[in-house]
């Protein structure tokens, strides 16, 4: 009964918790430029919710990347106090949180998968080829256009 509910939860959490680490934020610029996609995707996939639900599996995954780049928008990814990722072999003491964001990016790379291969846009290959450049090329666009002035 409660997995009906499922996305709900998670867009609650994710109302909730953008909430509390939108107090106070490291740098009210940083979060301001780090928030604006992750509120923008958020607002997507609640106002297309009732014309096109996603798996559980991608909401899941989409929804990673979200309370992720939150955090990281928080504290600026370079100062998330995640010391264990410090301590990681090879890290040599760089904190490798944004690399686990830009890693994470790809999880939608899932969801715009099953959105091609559920509106019988595309093959699975195809679907899967897209997907992955789709997601590469818009988290490369961002890179150029929004960290490039912050």
């Amino acid at each position: 009964m409660l997995a009906k509910y499922y996305p709900h939860l998670l867009a609650a959490a994710f109302t909730l918790f953008f909430i509390v680490l939108a107090i106070n934020p490291v740098s009210r610029e940083v979060w301001t430029a780090e928030v604006i996609p992750a509120v923008m995707i958020f607002l997507f996939l609640v106002i297309s919710y009732r014309s096109f639900s996603f798996s559980y599996t991608a909401y899941t995954l989409m929804a990673v990347w979200l309370f992720w780049h939150t955090v990281g928008g928080h504290y600026t990814f370079a100062n998330v106090p995640f010391e264990w990722l410090q301590s990681l072999p090879g890290s040599n003491g760089r904190n490798h949180f944004d690399r686990i964001g830009h890693f994470a990016i790809g999880f939608y790379a899932f969801a715009m998968a099953e959105w091609l291969l559920r509106k019988q846009l595309c093959g699975l290959k195809l679907a899967l080829l897209f997907s992955l450049f789709f997601i590469m090329s818009v988290a490369a666009g961002y890179e150029v256009s929004v960290k490039g002035r912050v």
